[in-house]
């Protein structure tokens, strides 16, 4: 995932990241360089190498439809957002500098999680924090 660069460094990012000697995401740990001493384990999926960079959705932040994207899809927007979802999203992400971008941000995890459930269904290969600051699981609320 990639939002508010390009794909091309973001790609050579993760190669970099899949080349190291010790894995900073469990993505590179699921799929170690070649050139890399994780590269033999035995609990890899694949090698970094045998992956395609594929761009399945991508949108241009200036776009209307993506200045769109706070509203609820009954609103013109693009995404299905209760009230309360729309509040989350605007108290969290407190390094996103504007609301719609938090918007967008939310925007691009979804994306990722369907990138992800493509790569492998059984293991989640990011584990990164995403949308879920959203419904509560990395913000210490317990009310969801």
């Amino acid at each position: 995932m990639t939002i508010g660069r390009e794909f091309g460094p973001r790609g050579k990012d993760h190669h970099d990241g899949a080349k190291s000697a010790k894995h900073s995401l469990n993505f590179y740990s699921v799929y170690p360089a070649k050139e890399s001493g994780r590269s033999n384990k035995r609990d890899k999926q694949g090698s970094f190498e045998n992956l395609v960079q594929v761009i399945a959705g991508g949108f241009d932040p200036s776009t209307t439809s993506a200045k769109q994207a706070d509203k609820d899809f009954r609103e013109g927007g693009i995404m299905i957002l209760s009230s309360k979802d729309k509040q989350k999203i605007k108290e969290c992400l407190k390094d996103v500098d504007s609301s719609i971008k938090k918007f967008h941000t939310i925007l691009a995890y979804q994306f990722e999680l369907g990138y992800d459930l493509a790569i492998s269904p059984d293991v989640n290969v990011s584990r990164n924090p995403g949308y879920e600051t959203v419904i509560g699981v990395f913000s210490g609320s317990s009310d969801e």
